[in-house]
């Protein structure tokens, strides 16, 4: 299938030069009818889940939270905010964001959501999958089903708003997990040891990451292996569709290479440069520090570095010197990790046991980097990582909130009473106790003038952020 650069070029000339927000770059990829599909999922997963096979409810309050809330397109935005802000400010446990406790008080979870409604919705989010066939046992049964269709329609809109340039990188990310699954790898080399291994193709320069491909793992390698072709091959070979005839380059580690890859990838019109095992198919006997010409096409190399390293290349042209070849593997095969290492800082991966979870919360973190690249290369400016999360973090939860939650914590009360005074509090009976609208535990305090339950600690600060 050959690359639909027109298609690509339309999409980035409706997008046009004016700016944008951080939300809007986020939208590019998470549209509103992907939240929708999204949104759609969660509700009928979670009605279903809460069903009784008399027809009835069980009685559970966060089933009492989804009658009243439900899971809104704006309450999946706000959720995906909550988690940006517990990967910028992390407690060892969930439920401090919620604790009272002077140490650990963060008014901006609490004003998002109560508890148990942040729960409720980690509870019910469930991604659209692709529809069991039992014609096609092949689709019913991939061990990927829960996120293959998630990560598929992600890759496609990272595809549509950016163009690679010319030289690419394909590398592998792990994901930690430490459950229960047959798709876990253990990999010893790798700074996360346990966890699902994910195949990345970025740019190389840029660092923006175009497709991915999960590793199904030992069981599920039929999925994705191609019929004549190793599974190293089957990847790259995935991973570069639509990548032909377009002069890129592509690096990769000794993992995916080989002799046969390099032929292959000439064939699609991609030019290619990585490291060869020394035990590797069709690898001659006899290499000496000069180019060893295997015929007009791939040049194999020994250069002795740290230690022997054997390289393969199918455009020695670029590279006069052994040096010149080095350095630019080196430069370029780096890429997967400054991804990794940018997804690190704030990781927003929680405990869980739902592993599909693990990777949907490594997909936000993929899609931040993008939006941060897509917004550097528009406004031909560096963004600084943190400020964009923390403006997106704001603009998310502000769609569901519908107001202002953000005001200068120095400024005066802004809800006076008729005496310019700041609202009165009284204290009612037990039997009146109802949950405080700031930081949603049970109360027996009331806001005389608005009406509003307010513990006595949280009156002032509620008072400073609402608009009446």
């Amino acid at each position: 299938m050959e690359k639909d650069i027109g298609s690509k070029q339309t999409d980035l000339i409706l997008i046009g030069r004016k700016p944008m927000s951080n939300i809007e770059y986020f939208q590019l990829f998470w549209t509103d009818q992907f939240l929708n599909e999204l949104q759609k999922e969660s509700e009928s997963h979670f009605s279903s889940k809460f069903k009784k096979e008399s027809g009835k409810y069980s009685t559970n309050s966060y089933w009492d939270i989804f009658l009243k809330n439900g899971v809104s397109k704006e309450a999946i935005k706000a959720y995906i905010a909550v988690l940006l802000f517990m990967g910028i400010n992390k407690l060892p446990n969930k439920d401090l964001y919620w604790e009272k406790n002077c140490l650990f008080t963060t008014d901006f979870v609490s004003n998002v959501f109560s508890k148990n409604h942040f729960k409720m919705i980690s509870a019910a989010l469930r991604l659209k999958q692709f529809k069991n066939d039992e014609d096609n046992i092949k689709v019913s049964s991939d061990p990927r089903l829960k996120i293959k269709l998630f990560i598929n329609t992600l890759c496609s809109k990272f595809q549509q708003y950016y163009e690679l340039g010319q030289n690419i990188t394909i590398d592998e990310s792990v994901v930690l997990f430490k459950g229960r699954q047959k798709m876990k790898f253990y990999l010893p080399c790798k700074p996360t040891k346990w966890g699902f291994k994910l195949h990345l193709l970025c740019d190389a320069e840029t660092h923006y990451v175009s497709n991915i491909i999960m590793d199904p793992g030992k069981t599920g390698r039929n999925f994705i292996q191609l019929e004549g072709k190793t599974l190293s091959q089957s990847i790259v070979l995935r991973l570069t569709e639509g990548l032909e005839y377009n002069g890129h380059c592509l690096y990769t580690d000794s993992w995916y290479s080989s002799i046969d890859l390099a032929y292959m990838l000439l064939e699609k019109g991609i030019y290619y440069t990585s490291i060869l095992r020394a035990d590797a198919k069709y690898l001659p006997t006899e290499i000496t520090e000069d180019q060893l010409i295997v015929d007009e096409f791939i040049y194999i190399q020994k250069i002795f570095d740290k230690k022997e390293l054997i390289f393969i290349t199918t455009h020695p042209e670029d590279y006069p010197t052994n040096l010149d070849l080095k350095n630019e593997y080196n430069k370029n095969i780096r890429a997967i990790d400054y991804v990794n290492q940018h997804a690190s800082f704030y990781d927003l991966s929680r405990r869980n046991n739902k592993w599909w979870k693990k990777v949907f919360y490594f997909m936000i973190e993929v899609t931040i980097n993008n939006c941060i690249i897509l917004k550097e290369s528009r406004e031909n400016a560096k963004v600084n990582t943190f400020n964009f999360r923390l403006q997106l973090m704001k603009e998310l939860a502000d769609t569901y909130l519908k107001r202002e939650i953000f005001k200068n914590e120095n400024q005066k009360p802004i809800c006076l009473n008729t005496k310019n005074k700041l609202h009165d509090i009284e204290k009612l009976s037990n039997k009146q106790r109802q949950r405080c609208v700031h930081c949603k535990e049970k109360t027996i305090y009331r806001c005389k003038d608005c009406t509003k339950m307010l513990h006595p600690e949280c009156h002032l600060s509620f008072h400073k952020i609402h608009i009446y």
